[in-house]
């Protein structure tokens, strides 16, 4: 299982994007469902809609919809998603970021889908736990 960051779903999905090509392929590679957890859909959401418009956002809605995209949500994460924060306070890693490694952690999965300088440089030096892809 890969969980999956804003910017490589983002980048996925908006044709436009700089590093579409690369992360269309790796997300079609991976097996469904693709999780993401709650808190980088509504990023996502914002992202596509301002990139390409509402009937971009409703299409990926749907994916989630039809099982194919699976929010990945438990309550119980919130206090380790606010540890996490606490502890890179000084990077400026926020509560999405460390939703996607406390998701990953959660599900027993060492694979996460980014493209963030900030989870390579500050997290992965500490952690290294997680393999972040591509």
């Amino acid at each position: 299982m890969t969980i999956v960051d804003t910017n490589v779903m983002v980048a996925a999905l908006v044709d436009t994007d700089d590093d579409h090509e690369r992360c269309a392929a790796l997300v079609e590679s991976l097996p469904r469902p693709i999780v993401l957890p709650v808190l980088t859909i509504a990023e996502i959401c914002h992202f596509i809609d301002r990139e390409i418009g509402p009937a971009a956002e409703l299409k990926f809605l749907q994916l989630i919809r039809d099982g194919e995209i699976l929010p990945y949500y438990r309550g119980a994460d919130w206090t380790q998603i606010c540890t996490v924060v606490e502890k890179y306070l000084g990077s400026k890693l926020g509560g999405v970021d460390a939703s996607v490694l406390v998701s990953a952690e959660a599900n027993g999965t060492n694979r996460v889908a980014s493209m963030d300088n900030l989870l390579r440089n500050v997290v992965t030096d500490s952690t290294p736990y997680f393999m972040l892809v591509p």
